[in-house]
């Protein structure tokens, strides 16, 4: 079975191809970016994506292609406030590996597909915009489910072995992992209640920052209506 990998032998060159997606109603918000592969990348190939636009991008779909074939190999969805990252204001540029399937040509195009500039204006195919917004509803939701379960559990001053029951019983167990791996990697909590609650106040802390940036990101109103 031929194996995805990230570096391949290859010449040390880099590829510069300026992008332009899909027209925009605004004179300065007219997607363009720039996209720069560098083949012979340490740790493997990789590509940059700056944007020359006049906005700022929230969120963006990247499709990575050959260009002799015609069609996207694969997408990567890039979301600043998935990622907590800053978004990508004008001349500012972010940097992803560029996997590919051993014995295989080394993809030579990537293009912007969409995205979601920064007040809430989408561009690009409609389909992947939509992705996009299902994404955020998705992880909103997930974390609202994580909020609620850690407050609960300190309302009513569980301990750890508490917490641990509580989440076996909860029907999204995956939803849960990361406070299930915090509480399992550390026994000595059972012993030490004052320490549990910094513990679950530290991880309430940082869902509720995940959280507030996902609803701080502008949305469409109308995603049907994008080209």
């Amino acid at each position: 079975m031929k194996a995805l990998v990230a570096g391949l032998s290859v010449v040390s060159v880099a590829l510069i191809v300026a992008v332009a997606v899909c027209a925009h109603s605004r004179a300065d918000g007219n997607p363009k970016f720039q996209i720069d592969i560098q083949a012979g990348a340490q740790g493997g190939p990789k590509f940059t994506v700056m944007n020359l636009s006049g906005k700022t991008v929230s969120s963006c779909v990247l499709e990575i292609s050959i260009a002799s074939e015609g069609k996207g190999q694969s997408r990567i969805v890039w979301d600043a406030a998935l990622q907590g990252e800053r978004p990508l204001e004008q001349g500012a540029s972010i940097s992803e590996n560029l996997f590919h399937v051993v014995g295989a040509p080394l993809p030579d195009k990537v293009e912007v597909i969409a995205g979601i500039w920064s007040d809430g204006e989408p561009f690009g195919q409609s389909d992947w915009v939509k992705i996009i917004l299902a994404n955020h509803a998705a992880r909103v939701s997930s974390y609202e489910q994580e909020i609620s379960f850690l407050q609960r559990g300190l309302d009513k001053n569980w301990t750890r072995e508490q917490f641990l029951a509580g989440l076996s019983s909860m029907p999204n167990p995956g939803i849960f992992s990361a406070i299930r791996s915090t509480l399992e990697a550390n026994q000595s909590l059972n012993n030490k209640p004052e320490l549990l609650q910094r513990v679950i106040h530290t991880l309430l802390e940082s869902l509720n920052q995940k959280l507030e940036l996902i609803r701080q990101a502008k949305s469409p109103k109308n995603v049907s209506s994008v080209p």
